[in-house]
Parts: C-alpha cells; sequence; structure tokens
C-alpha cells in the first residue's frame, strides 16, 4: 500500500506530533508498506538511514518565528507538488486538521477520491490570549469539525480530545488510540542497574523524589 503521511513539520522540529508522524512513518515501512511523509522545508527532513521517502515542499515560516505559533504557509509551487503526491497514493494520513499544508492535501484526496484518514491529536489549546483562542474555537467549528465528518476514518489520541470533538458525525466510529511509549528510550531497569547509582552518575540525590518534565515550553 502507498501511504502518504502529511504534517506542518518534520521530526526535527521536535514538536509532538511530528515526533509521533515520524515514528509511525518508520513503523509503517518496517511493516513493508511504500511511505512518503511530506511535510515543509521550515525543518530538516530525515536523513539518510529511513526506510521510507521524504518530500520537502517550500513555505513561510514567519508566523512561528514572530509569535511562536507552528503555523507554516505553503508556497503555490508546494501545493502543486503536494497535488502530485496526494495522486499517487491510496490513502492519505494527516496529523490534526488546522495546518494548510494538511489541508490540502485533504481537498487533493477528496478531488480525486482518495480516502483520507485523520489523526486528532488536539481539540482546543486553552491560549491565555482570548483573541487566539477565539480564533482557534472558530477554525475548529469551521474547519476542523466538516474535515473529521468527511475523513473516511478519524483517530483521537486522547478521551479529552476525542470528548471535544463528540458531537461530530462521524462517517465511520473514531478509533482511540493513545501514544505508544518508545521501549528503545524508555524501558525498565535491567537486573545489573540501580536507580541510585544513575542518580548519582547524574549528580540527583538519592534520598528524595525527582519529578521529569518532557516536553517544549510553549505557551499552552
Amino acid at each position: 500500500m502507498k501511504i502518504l503521511m502529511a504534517t506542518h513539520y518534520f521530526g526535527s522540529h521536535q514538536g509532538g506530533i511530528e515526533l509521533v508522524a515520524e515514528k509511525l512513518a518508520s513503523e509503517f515501512a518496517a511493516s513493508g508498506q511504500e511511505v512518503t511523509w511530506i511535510a515543509t522545508n521550515a525543518s530538516l527532513s530525515p536523513g539518510q538511514g529511513v526506510k521510507f521517502r521524504s518530500v520537502s515542499i517550500s513555505a513561510f515560516n514567519v508566523i512561528e518565528r514572530k509569535i511562536g505559533l507552528p503555523f507554516p504557509i505553503p508556497t503555490l509551487a508546494a501545493l502543486r507538488r503536494m497535488r502530485k503526491e496526494v495522486r499517487l497514493a491510496d490513502i492519505v494520513i494527516l496529523h490534526d486538521c488546522l495546518y494548510l499544508t494538511n489541508i490540502a492535501a485533504f481537498i487533493f484526496a477528496r478531488l480525486n477520491g482518495i480516502p483520507a484518514m485523520i489523526v486528532q491529536h488536539i481539540g482546543l489549546v486553552p491560549y491565555p490570549n482570548r483573541a487566539l483562542s477565539g480564533l482557534m474555537k472558530f477554525a475548529n467549528r469551521v474547519v476542523t469539525r466538516p474535515m473529521l465528518r468527511s475523513a473516511r476514518q478519524v483517530v483521537f489520541i486522547s478521551e479529552i480530545t476525542k470528548r471535544y470533538f463528540a458531537a461530530v458525525r462521524f462517517k465511520t466510529p473514531p478509533a482511540m488510540i493513545f501514544n505508544g511509549v518508545d521501549t528503545e528510550v524508555f524501558r525498565p531497569l535491567s537486573a545489573k542497574e540501580q536507580k541510585s547509582d544513575i542518580r548519582r552518575t547524574l549528580g540527583l540525590r538519592t534520598d528524595r523524589p525527582v519529578m521529569l518534565f518532557v516536553g517544549r515550553f510553549v505557551e499552552k
């Protein structure tokens, strides 16, 4: 099967959506599928050694540089390349709806009768900025919900997101698949490893609890 996966950035951008997409692309390719990952050149495409094909399309990333909102704007040449790649696919997988690259991929898939699956990661981001929050509510109403209604299949990665879009009339019942754990990075201690020894190596106290935060420092 020829799978086209569309995101706004590649995994080098280090956002949650992009990292999940990169892992999925690798796993699909490892299972024998022909995978193409298309995203903007606002982030570096995967290097050599991956088992899938990546397509980097041109875009303006001024919005993220100015206000920190990850919202690249694809060029006309990028949209033409997106249309070409969609036509070659058997299925299009989109990660979230409000990115222009994904909206374009969805429209091209509909025009060419190619099934689209949407992996919806977020519902409403509670921005402290009221104007930004209001804009996102409006965009979810006029863009996200119609896309979710029209998609061949929708996958939610959290109960919170699923509840937010519960009123949508889906073509098929949405699936609920939580993000997995990369066991090559996160694993139980081996029989030869001691937590106290690892803490000492990292300069952490051994007599008190340690809290770990994993994420990006963005306003949400």
